[in-house]
């Protein structure tokens, strides 16, 4: 589980009118789930593999870190020195969020996958929305550590965890280039998917 569900679930920031209300309408928030997460953290444990869908989302997951923090006592280096990883990078983080995540020392472990599935973003929240999807540049750029995840039970079906390193490098989706200024090298992508996540 997770504070929000996974796509067309996903829980963003945005509102009608800029979205469709039968988009807004199917957005979920699974209630006391941050509550969850603050006690989990304020009894000294690290939190990491939970599903994040959403802008919103990592926003509801980052202040309960942060809460938990607090009720624990913990100093930034403290927060820092727990190493706390955040799934998917679905539709975030938003630019503004990175470096909150870079302060606290949060890992975000991106999915290549939802790169590919880019076409729905674009067709259900619109072109501007494209750059959260799975910004990993940005988000190396900015000093946080990120890595590859493979969160495909399904991967058979395109090969290898070598179809995603091509993704990260190319961030193809059904023939067509999706934010290309996303793009990393080779180099990157396999440190991503080896030492990094390690």
């Amino acid at each position: 589980r997770g504070v929000d569900a996974s796509y067309p679930g996903i829980l963003t920031t945005i509102e009608p009118p800029e979205i469709p209300k039968e988009i807004k309408d199917r957005e979920i928030l699974n209630v006391g789930y941050t509550d969850f997460i603050e006690a989990a953290i304020a009894s000294g444990l690290r939190w990491a593999g939970t599903h994040t869908a959403g802008d919103k989302a990592l926003d509801l997951t980052l202040d309960a870190i942060e809460k938990g923090s607090a009720r624990a006592g913990y100093s930034l280096e403290q927060i820092r020195a727990k190493g706390h990883a955040i799934d998917h990078c679905t539709m975030n983080p938003r630019p503004d969020q990175i470096p909150r995540l870079q302060k606290l020392n949060i890992t975000m472990s991106c999915a290549p996958k939802y790169i590919e599935d880019s076409p729905r973003v674009l067709r259900d929240y619109g072109e501007k929305y494209l750059s959260w999807v799975a910004p990993v540049k940005t988000l190396l750029d900015a000093g946080v550590k990120t890595v590859l995840e493979i969160d495909d039970n399904e991967i058979f079906k395109v090969g290898t965890v070598f179809h995603y390193i091509d993704v990260l490098v190319n961030r193809e989706g059904e023939g067509k280039v999706y934010t290309g200024k996303e793009r990393i090298d080779r180099v990157h992508a396999l440190k991503m998917s080896t030492i990094w996540a390690a």
